[in-house]
């Protein structure tokens, strides 16, 4: 390696350093704040991340941990070190970012604080700044309205616990599923693609005695077609709600997209294209769960497969699921609240 990219040991990395790296054609670590418990690692092409590596920090769960547009969070393990990882894409990585990370570094390390603190307090100081500086990926967006539709479908029924509902929104807190209810959880999967193939995200996604998938087909449809905004799910929502449960609604919106930047995604509208359905995960269903590894995995390779994707195809299900998607919150909702 040439010498002038050997690992750095600097209290904070400087945009003029790391710009010199990008150039670069092969993976380079940075340690932060001269510590190589901190690093921070550029793939060229591919992401750049910071790299806690303690155990403390592999084992943070990602609930814990404030959700951001720009990034992802990963808990690796290698033959060398554990660790918890903050990625962003490469093409996502700017001057702003580094100094979020710069942020999470010096608390990390010199404020010895925890990891979920140390990225917490650095989100708190950078927030408004990242979020300005892009606005959410398409994916993102039609994950949001998926979620945001359904919610406002679910409680057109005047007898479901509304409260409930919103307070098990668990997808915009980092949690594997986006419902989570005791020992049910439920899986929005909204597409605007003509297919029944599905991707999940990790082995902890459905793993649950009583999980669901909900189909959501939809097209991209302006408003005076009959499309509905982000804004205008949730101000609808919002009239169902009491004052408690209209802040919650907004505090995991913010975590996704602030709150008062949603007029700016005014452009994006959908609308469905047929009623969703639900499937019920059953044994039938070849989902890659943590339970159902574990009959064959030691919990040393489940921890280095936490991230594996992979898609489920649901096709041959069709004539199995339900459309009565009202019916199946309300009867998950009134089972979910014996568990609080």
């Amino acid at each position: 390696m040439n010498s002038n990219f050997k690992k750095e040991c600097l209290s904070e990395i400087t945009w003029n350093t790391v710009a010199s790296y990008l150039k670069e054609r092969y993976e380079i670590p940075i340690p932060m704040c001269d510590s190589a418990s901190c690093v921070l690692v550029i793939k060229p092409d591919t992401s750049v991340e910071l790299q806690l590596r303690t155990d403390d920090a592999f084992k943070t769960d990602h609930i814990s941990l404030p959700q951001l547009i720009r990034f992802r969070y990963e808990n690796v393990s290698t033959k060398s070190y554990r660790y918890l990882a903050i990625v962003c894409d490469y093409t996502e990585f700017d001057a702003t970012v580094l100094k979020f990370f710069n942020s999470m570094a010096l608390n990390f390390v010199t404020k010895k604080e925890s990891a979920n603190l140390s990225i917490l307090h650095a989100y708190e100081q950078w927030k408004k700044i990242l979020a300005q500086s892009r606005m959410p990926e398409e994916i993102t967006l039609t994950g949001l309205w998926g979620e945001l539709f359904i919610i406002d479908l679910v409680l057109k029924d005047k007898n479901i616990d509304a409260t409930c509902l919103i307070k098990n929104w668990t997808g915009p807190l980092g949690a594997a599923n986006d419902f989570s209810f005791g020992n049910s959880c439920i899986e929005i999967k909204t597409t605007t693609k003509q297919s029944d193939v599905v991707e999940i995200s990790s082995i902890d996604q459905l793993d649950a005695d009583n999980a669901w998938i909900i189909l959501l087909r939809t097209f991209h449809a302006p408003v005076d077609s009959g499309g509905e905004t982000i804004a205008t799910l949730v101000d609808k929502i919002r009239l169902i709600l009491d004052v408690a449960s209209q802040a919650i609604l907004l505090e995991r919106i913010d975590m996704l997209l602030p709150f008062h930047d949603l007029s700016k995604v005014d452009y994006f509208s959908m609308k469905t294209e047929a009623n969703p359905i639900a499937f019920k995960i059953d044994y039938t269903y070849p989902v890659l769960t943590r339970r159902r590894m574990s009959q064959i995995l030691a919990d040393s390779c489940l921890n280095m497969l936490i991230n594996l994707k992979y898609t489920l195809n649901l096709t041959d299900k069709l004539s199995t699921g339900t459309t009565d998607i009202k019916y199946l919150f309300k009867d998950i909702v009134l089972k979910g609240k014996s568990y609080e």
